[in-house]
């Protein structure tokens, strides 16, 4: 009866838990499609940025491994010496972390030792959609410190609209869920595109064995849409 239930009445559920405590899914987001007008000048365009996870789980994990359980002379050293060596390393890597992240980001020093104490968590978003000058920083910051498994950067992307509130009525406008305004939402499936995945198998802690299995779906980007409208006549209209 018990066999029956595990693998008949069971399997899928069993079988999507196992494959969700096996492997991480991170997504990257796919360009939305340009908009031009007659003349081929962009009206609406998508620019790669990159979004600043933190992942206090893999931040202590990496603490626990690097602190020795025996001394230089190969004698197990006590639970309470280990337990503060642990602790000493971790608090002054939270400080590094917070201290740098909160002066690169602008962000809060509180908020960031929020996040890092959330420790069972592998997924905590820093920061969204920073562009190129700030994400440099940070991976700069994470190099230099050799933080790969506690700080990351994950692939995003921004619309950016050149010629601002021009022909915005009929433009629209795009935020993280599509197009919500105007030929933006009109032509949403077209210009949306298709996101992508990178899969990778992980341990019972949670830490990623990319030696193991990696698996990339890259992203498609949406289709572009080429307008009649005719932007530089319109400027000049407003302009008039």
């Amino acid at each position: 009866c018990n066999l029956w239930q595990l693998q008949v009445t069971q399997h899928d559920w069993l079988e999507n838990k196992a494959i969700t405590q096996q492997t991480r899914e991170v997504t990257s987001t796919a360009h939305r499609g340009t908009i031009y007008d007659a003349n081929g000048d962009i009206l609406a365009i998508s620019a790669a940025v990159q979004n600043v996870i933190l992942s206090p789980r893999d931040l202590v994990d990496n603490i626990e491994s690097e602190v020795k359980t025996k001394d230089e002379f190969g004698n197990p050293r006590s639970k309470t010496a280990i337990e503060a060596e642990k602790e000493s390393k971790l608090q002054s890597t939270y400080d590094l972390i917070a201290d740098n992240l909160s002066s690169i980001l602008g962000i809060d020093r509180t908020e960031i030792m929020t996040r890092l104490q959330k420790t069972k968590s592998a997924y905590e978003v820093l920061a969204k959609k920073v562009e190129e000058d700030v994400s440099d920083q940070v991976r700069a910051f994470i190099e230099e410190n050799k933080l790969e498994r506690a700080v990351y950067l994950t692939d995003d992307s921004k619309r950016y609209y050149p010629y601002s509130t021009l022909a915005s009525q009929i433009v629209g406008f795009a935020n993280d869920n599509g197009g919500a305004y105007g030929l933006e939402a009109t032509f949403d499936d077209d210009l949306s595109g298709k996101n992508g995945l990178v899969v990778t198998a992980k341990n019972a802690t949670g830490t990623d064995l990319l030696n193991f299995f990696q698996d990339y779906y890259d992203a498609e980007s949406g289709s572009s849409l080429r307008l009649t409208l005719d932007s530089s006549i319109q400027s000049m209209c407003e302009d008039a």
